[in-house]
């Protein structure tokens, strides 16, 4: 199943759309190109050859994609890939030395790497064009960058694009700190009267800025 070739014009669009919503917008986009991926894949080549060698040959999706691929509701595109996945591991595990082989045949999940060069594509787009002042209004009133996306993010900004990005994150990460500090704080006996204010449920939103997606470790 090959991918088209991808257009910086509308990932910038797509950029544009995505950092009004909540979380990262990179992950964001990542997880719909994802979902595209599995929608193609069991829509138009679930019976494909070529198709069906890479999924067999990564023995499948990561425990992360396995459990998007199932958000798609399709039993039988789903029985089939998974009928010839486990019936290859069969096939493999009948034969001397298995483990071996498999291991050093093994390549990367599918849905990762198609993760992965979303991430890319976005994550560059978003650089280059970080100096202009529309995506920077947008930006300001967004939820920010991830970590892991922000640290990638950094490395690939122009320096006035960076500037903006330190700026920007710097100030959330303040305020997540002092709301984490609340929270702290009001599970002392002494503080716990206290009201929530913007504090309620900041440790969710600390967890959605910390967090590393499954396939960053491609990255590098």
């Amino acid at each position: 199943m090959k991918r088209r070739a991808p257009d910086t014009h509308l990932a910038y669009l797509a950029l544009q759309r995505a950092l009004p919503a909540d979380g990262c917008p990179i992950c964001r986009l990542a997880a719909a190109a994802v979902d595209h991926y599995f929608t193609t894949l069991l829509n138009e080549a679930v019976n494909d050859p070529p198709t069906r060698e890479v999924i067999r040959r990564a023995g499948g999706f990561c425990q992360h994609h396995a459990w998007q691929l199932l958000t798609q509701g399709d039993i039988l595109g789903i029985s089939i890939i998974w009928h010839d996945i486990l019936t290859d591991h069969l096939r493999w595990m009948q034969t001397a030395g298995w483990w071996q082989r498999l291991s050093r045949r093994m390549t990367p999940c599918p849905a990762c790497v198609c993760a992965v060069q979303d991430v890319r594509l976005n994550l560059q787009t978003l650089c280059s064009h970080l100096s202009s002042g529309s995506l920077q209004e947008a930006y300001h009133h967004s939820s920010g960058l991830c970590l892991p996306h922000l640290r990638r993010s950094l490395k690939l900004a122009p320096r006035t694009a960076r500037a903006f990005l330190i700026a920007e994150e710097t100030a959330r990460l303040n305020e997540l700190i002092t709301q984490l500090a609340f929270v702290i704080r009001k599970h002392d006996y002494r503080f716990s009267h206290e009201p929530w204010g913007a504090a309620d449920g900041v440790w969710t939103r600390a967890t959605v800025k910390g967090v590393d997606t499954p396939p960053e470790r491609l990255l590098d």
